[in-house]
């Protein structure tokens, strides 16, 4: 049922990615005539989980990306200027053209952000000669390339903690495995996975799946492993060795014909700066209470989508029992409705990880414990896990999550 929103509430909606368009899609849904401003400087809207099928070659880049504005519900107000500042406290965004939007309730939704500045030569490097990756929309046509045309010797591919998207650099070197078998090339070819961690995964439960895939694939592990600068006309990567506190012990240089890299995943910088920002376990990321994603001071602040301080992996298939409950809480918060009443929120999220062409497992959790919600078990590798991550998912994601349908 479709419910008048009390006083007109303004409200403001951080981030135009899938998290920010699907708060936005079912708002329009709930309430009648709903007072949102979209704060967004893209115009694409991503759908960022196909990006290692895409760095594989089983996908086209164009599949990953559509127009923001053909997804924004009418009605809604989008502004396009970059926020220079957030303050929760007096309930204003600014922005670079120095304009200045009140809000009563806000929800902060935006997409993560990649920094390849922590890598010395990393920025100048992408986009040729053996170095190459797929995160950011723009580089994927260039991963593709380099992957596709490599021809044996070293590959290695970076990996470091990164709640949202931590496991692409799994799911990409995985397929790209499978593409050199297919060519005859993988026994001509190293494989090399550098991790900062000091496991192969951040789920503590998939770690024994994902160490026994890499075990039977041959890809040689690296822990503590740090990317810190490349060479590119001598074709070295220089990385620090980290000990258990993360700390730098030594340092080493591995030479590479192939370099696929993971950069750090971040918040924009209106967010890092804004109060609502953690101080740990993942400092500048927005702190929440995980189960209302309200948050625990200011009340009138809600948080969807990737940058959530959390330290599990969150896939964008998260979204789907996550907006459900951010958007409830709000109308509720909107409607004088206290925390006690609110819905609930229990981690829930899937994980595709593509083994191989047309093998896949899709895992899934609650609260960090193994779910299953499905009538088959697509937790196990075969076929049909793999129809669903390719064809069925995508679809979900841009038919039902972004038009407000969970």
């Amino acid at each position: 049922m479709t419910l008048l929103s009390p006083n007109r509430k303004k409200v403001a909606i951080v981030g135009g990615g899938a998290a920010g368009v699907a708060v936005a899609a079912r708002l329009f849904r709930m309430l009648k005539r709903p007072d949102v401003t979209l704060f967004e400087t893209s115009m694409s809207l991503e759908y960022r989980d196909l990006w290692p099928l895409v760095g594989a070659g089983y996908a086209k880049p164009e599949e990953s990306v559509r127009l923001l504005r053909d997804y924004l519900p009418e009605g809604i107000r989008w502004v396009r200027s970059e926020i220079k500042k957030l303050d929760v406290l007096e309930r204003v965004i600014e922005t670079e053209d120095k304009a200045k939007y009140n809000f009563e309730y806000i929800v902060l939704a935006p997409e993560a952000e990649f920094d390849f500045s922590g890598i010395k030569g990393a920025e100048e490097a992408l986009g040729g000669d053996g170095v190459a990756s797929i995160f950011g929309q723009e580089h994927l046509a260039v991963a593709q390339k380099e992957l596709d045309i490599f021809a044996g010797g070293t590959a290695i591919f970076t990996h470091q903690m990164a709640g949202a998207m931590g496991a692409h650099a799994h799911r990409v070197m995985f397929l790209f495995d499978e593409m050199l078998r297919k060519k005859g090339l993988r026994e001509k070819t190293k494989i090399f996975f550098c991790t900062t961690e000091g496991s192969v995964f951040e789920i503590p439960a998939l770690q024994g799946t994902i160490g026994d895939i890499l075990q039977r694939k041959g890809i040689e592990i690296k822990h503590r492993h740090s990317l810190k600068k490349i060479d590119p006309a001598n074709q070295l990567a220089h990385f620090e060795i980290l000990n258990e506190e993360g700390k730098k012990e030594s340092t080493v240089e591995l030479s590479y014909d192939l370099l696929h890299i993971m950069p750090e995943i971040t918040p924009p910088k209106h967010i890092t700066k804004a109060k609502t920002a953690a101080k740990k376990p993942l400092k500048g990321w927005i702190e929440i209470d995980p189960t209302t994603l309200q948050h625990p001071k200011y009340k009138h602040v809600f948080a969807a989508g990737d940058m959530l301080a959390e330290p599990e992996a969150k896939p964008g298939l998260h979204l789907r029992k996550q907006i459900p409950v951010v958007t409830d809480n709000l109308v509720k918060a909107m409607r004088g409705v206290g925390p006690a009443l609110f819905s609930r929120y229990k981690n829930h999220h899937y994980l595709p990880i593509e083994i191989a062409p047309q093998r896949a497992l899709l895992a899934e959790f609650e609260d960090s414990q193994p779910r299953r919600s499905f009538l088959l078990d697509l937790s196990k590798e075969g076929f049909l896990p793999w129809i669903v991550e390719r064809h069925l998912l995508p679809r979900l994601h841009w038919h039902l999550l972004l038009r407000g349908i969970s």
